[in-house]
């Protein structure tokens, strides 16, 4: 026993030792994987749909109405682009390598928000790597999308949310919700789940104060709903400067509420729930004739949509296979790279993807959402609240995209919190097992 000991606190100072190196191996691991991804996927594919649009627009910064006016989130990522462009020359390869870049931050952010839920760097570091070898993850590097910018910055907004709380200096804990609440703010100029966040937040400071307020009542709900406000604030700030910047780099004040659409393109009867032109062009029209008053247009299309949803005995129908395609699988990440290789004429690319990879993937993908029910048990046993806001975070945003125009990659922006849930409920998993194993132990000793 006494040996056994020795050597299991060596095993604990060398492993200390390494937790030191975890975010600089989270670092290299994926910005190597990344990078090798950007240059091999380079030549072997060509943007398609909104992403050429977006590619193009990069290198000319020539916005056309009604596109950009209506869908302002795809005019911010063109313009940081072309500040690229102008240091490193315009070239596919500088988009893919600035998505190498952006995803290996987010590997990273991962590490130091789970960090901050569960004060374990191991299965901070777990995290991290579950995110980092998802097949799909490393294969969509290679899409021109403003999702990979939406997870740096929903995991940044949560990050300060959670330094926020353990912040006991007024200044500090204002400044760090303030910077949440931008942080959450600039996801609306890119894809907006951000809004979903902050909901999330209020039901998450509610649940704070009923469980662990059970002294000094009205000191807590001031300081959350002070919290609160600040976020909020932060938000509204950015959205109104945010939006006028880029009114101005579009020459005309472009949509800032479009809700209107996605609903009927995700509820009407006449629709599958995923992107229909036909409404689409519809939409475009009827602003354009309307000399672009969204108000008036969006109140028409909603009077519309309300009574064509009252009228449809299909909607449980709808919402059930629009659940299908947001967490049935992971294939549609997989399938446009296929595409993208197709388009290019990368016959050999698209086959080992089609042949090899996509299984990986999607047995990748049971695994991972396997761990995070594991996860809610976590949360079950030690009624840890930082978790639940994870969970209601992820939840509600699946709940939009049933309500919204739905695709299956749409998920995307949210998958680093699935792989933190995934590495809570690997936590979990484990710790069962240890369990397991000393009550046989005991059982046999006794025997």
């Amino acid at each position: 026993n006494k040996i056994y000991k020795i050597c299991n606190s060596k095993d604990i100072i060398i492993l200390k030792k390494i937790q030191k190196f975890y975010p600089i191996i989270i670092l290299l691991l994926a910005l190597l994987t990344r990078i090798a991804s950007a240059i091999v996927l380079n030549d072997n594919i060509k943007q398609v749909s909104d992403f050429y649009t977006a590619l193009k627009t990069s290198e000319t910064l020539v916005f056309s109405k009604p596109y950009h006016y209506l869908f302002p989130h795809w005019v911010l990522l063109p313009k940081i682009a072309n500040v690229l462009f102008s240091v490193f020359g315009s070239s596919q390869l500088v988009i893919l390598v600035f998505n190498a870049v952006v995803c290996t931050i987010v590997s990273v952010l991962i590490y130091f928000v789970t960090n901050k839920i569960l004060n374990n760097k191991n299965i901070s570091f777990l995290a991290s790597i579950l995110y980092i070898i998802w097949p799909a993850n490393i294969l969509y590097v290679g899409v021109y999308t403003t999702e990979h910018i939406v997870q740096m910055l929903l995991l940044i907004g949560t990050f300060f949310i959670y330094k926020g709380n353990n912040e006991t200096r007024k200044l500090k804990k204002i400044i760090y919700f303030f910077v949440a609440g931008v942080s959450l703010s600039l996801t609306t100029f890119f894809k907006n789940f951000g809004i979903i966040f902050v909901i999330a937040l209020l039901i998450y400071f509610i649940l704070k104060i009923i469980f662990e307020s059970k002294r000094n009542l009205k000191k807590y709900i001031i300081v959350y709903l002070i919290s609160f406000i600040t976020v909020i604030v932060g938000y509204f700030i950015t959205n109104q400067i945010m939006y006028a910047y880029i009114d101005s780099i579009v020459g005309g004040k472009v949509s800032r509420n479009n809700i209107a659409y996605f609903l009927t393109v995700g509820l009407s009867s006449k629709n599958d729930g995923t992107y229909n032109e036909e409404i689409s062009k519809d939409y475009k029209e009827a602003i354009e004739n309307n000399n672009y008053d969204y108000d008036t247009v969006n109140k028409e299309m909603m009077n519309k949509l309300k009574e064509d949803v009252k009228n449809n005995n299909e909607l449980f129908t709808l919402l059930k296979n629009k659940a299908k395609i947001v967490a049935q699988n992971d294939e549609a990440r997989i399938e446009f790279i296929c595409r993208m290789a197709k388009a290019n004429e990368s016959e050999k690319l698209a086959k080992f993807v089609e042949d090899y990879i996509l299984e990986i993937n999607n047995f990748y993908y049971i695994i991972i959402f396997t761990l995070m029910g594991l996860g809610l048990l976590r949360f079950i046993k030690d009624k840890n609240l930082e978790i639940l806001y994870i969970y209601i975070s992820i939840y509600g945003s699946y709940l939009l995209l049933l309500i919204i125009e739905t695709q299956n990659r749409y998920t995307y922006s949210i998958n680093p919190f699935i792989c933190i849930l995934a590495g809570i409920g690997f936590e979990y998993l484990i710790k069962q097992k240890r369990n397991i194993l000393y009550f046989d132990k005991e059982r046999k000793e006794e025997v």
